[in-house]
């Protein structure tokens, strides 16, 4: 199953924000080529930062309902699913605070 099949809501959002976060980056492009001020590019890259982290909390989310609907759909036995859950969840760097982890 795919986001865009099980939630077309979900996935509208997401690429919306997605494609918000490609413009911040051609932004931050732009800032570089101009020669700005770090800081504002530091402040620029943590929101970006933010808006990433936000897109993968919500992929993970929907990931989770997935798998327990899924679970339930058989009737049990989601022990496996939920591990591969968790190791995506931690592939992808972020924890329940949607704060990214540098490991």
């Amino acid at each position: 199953m795919n986001i865009r099949e099980v939630n077309p809501a979900l996935y509208e959002d997401l690429m919306r924000r997605l494609r918000r976060i490609e413009g911040q980056a051609r932004g931050i492009q732009r800032m570089l080529e101009e020669g700005q001020d770090c800081e504002q590019i530091l402040i620029q890259l943590g929101a970006m930062k933010a808006a990433i982290n936000r897109v993968g909390m919500k992929a993970a989310a929907c990931n989770m309902g997935l798998q327990v609907t899924e679970a339930i759909r058989r009737g049990g036995g989601s022990h496996g699913r939920g591990r591969r859950g968790h190791r995506a969840v931690h592939q992808a760097g972020l924890n329940p605070k949607g704060n990214r982890t540098w490991t």
